[in-house]
């Protein structure tokens, strides 16, 4: 579970042929949008389980990169099945389910699969099975098969496997569709809620294509005027919220560097819809809504989102989610997703996350209208009294 490759750019043994037995990461994994992935065990094309998602994800990378992504249609019968494991012939039941599992018990997670419990207790785990595994009493993790507890004769169990996609189209974003990509975050805290990214004029890897993971600031974000903002989840077009503010703005800068701006029209349902959080698998209440949100504990704040206090006391808050974060218990801060306490198993979750606006026209200030524009004032102590400027 915990090895890079899930989630990096790296390829592994790519020119590895398919029929070989082995570990490798093809550029494909990169590459290609699907709604469908399949895992055959002990051969590449035989004792198979596929899984169809409602949406189609741009790659595996980012599917992998996003965080819990929950899913009870998930082929439990089926991928069974394919690993061999018959019926009655392990005890207990299986829990969590989907993608970027993290038990229970922190220690047992799956890239795809369940987490298991040998005595169906619900607040426990103790195992995990599918692909890309890691759990208690098994060092190192397992590339694919189950961890020691699952089953006796306790052991953690190796099994070869092949994952494949049905290849996708995912119509590609453009200005064309109305909307201008001006940012997008990967893993880690590199545009989190104290990255100098927000305020200033900096732009970050800003030929990267729209399409591939990772952190990015465009040229537009300073240029762009706009109302209606946007923000998509796991795949630069799909799982997207929207929010129209009653003025336009000169720039995301501009709002970005505005101090808090409070909005209580915040689709909440539609936000945590695009991050993949159903209803009751949080507890507490939102609280502050809006941008550059400074919770009431100020080590919890978000560019753009909500914060959020588990026993919903509104004199306290314990986390945060949305875009540009940082939170309690939670080192240096998360790029897209939510912060440490927001649900439980508690961790600070990453997702890959694509800003874009919708361009709007502003009308230029101009003696026409009666006034001449003499000056203008931003964050800081620029302009303040003693600043050379005024004389």
């Amino acid at each position: 579970y915990n090895s890079e490759y899930w989630e990096n750019d790296a390829l592994l043994a790519e020119s590895s042929r398919a029929e070989d037995v082995g570990n490798a990461k093809y550029a494909a994994y990169l590459s290609t949008p699907f709604k469908t992935i399949r895992v055959c065990i002990g051969a590449p094309d035989s004792s198979c389980a596929e899984h169809t998602f409602e949406r189609a994800w741009s790659s595996a990378r980012a599917l992998f990169s996003a965080g819990y992504v929950s899913d009870e249609k998930l082929d439990q019968e089926g991928i069974l099945g394919a690993f061999g494991v018959s019926e009655g012939s392990y005890d207990g039941c299986m829990q969590k389910s989907g993608f970027n599992v993290q038990c229970i018990n922190p220690s047992n997670m799956a890239r795809f699969g369940f987490c298991h419990r040998s005595d169906c207790n619900p607040q426990k785990t103790s195992s995990s099975i599918g692909v890309g595994l890691t759990g208690s009493s098994t060092s190192g993790g397992v590339g694919a098969g189950w961890t020691y507890w699952f089953k006796s004769p306790h052991s953690a169990t190796y099994m070869p496997a092949w994952v494949w996609v049905q290849p996708a189209s995912i119509p590609s974003p453009s200005p064309s569709a109305g909307w201008t990509l001006i940012m997008k975050t990967g893993k880690g805290s590199t545009l989190g809620y104290n990255s100098e990214y927000w305020e200033n004029d900096a732009l970050l890897a800003e030929s990267s294509r729209a399409e591939d993971v990772g952190n990015a600031k465009y040229a537009a974000y300073l240029s762009t005027p706009f109302k209606t903002i946007r923000v998509c989840i796991g795949a630069p077009d799909s799982s997207c919220a929207e929010h129209t503010f009653e003025r336009a703005w000169s720039s995301a800068r501009a709002l970005f560097s505005a101090g808090y701006v409070s909005d209580e029209k915040l689709d909440q349902e539609g936000i945590l819809g695009a991050f993949g959080v159903s209803e009751g698998s949080y507890d507490g209440c939102m609280q502050k809504s809006g941008f550059n949100v400074q919770c009431i504990n100020p080590s919890n704040m978000a560019r753009f989102g909500f914060c959020h206090r588990s026993d919903c006391n509104p004199q306290k808050t314990s986390s945060s989610i949305g875009v540009g974060l940082t939170g309690s218990s939670t080192s240096g801060g998360v790029g897209a997703g939510w912060t440490y306490w927001f649900k439980s198993p508690h961790s600070a979750t990453y997702m890959p996350a694509w800003v874009w606006v919708q361009p709007a026209s502003i009308p230029s200030p101009s003696p026409s209208a009666g006034w001449t524009l003499i000056m203008k004032t931003g964050k800081g102590s620029t302009l303040g009294y003693n600043s050379e400027y005024w004389e």
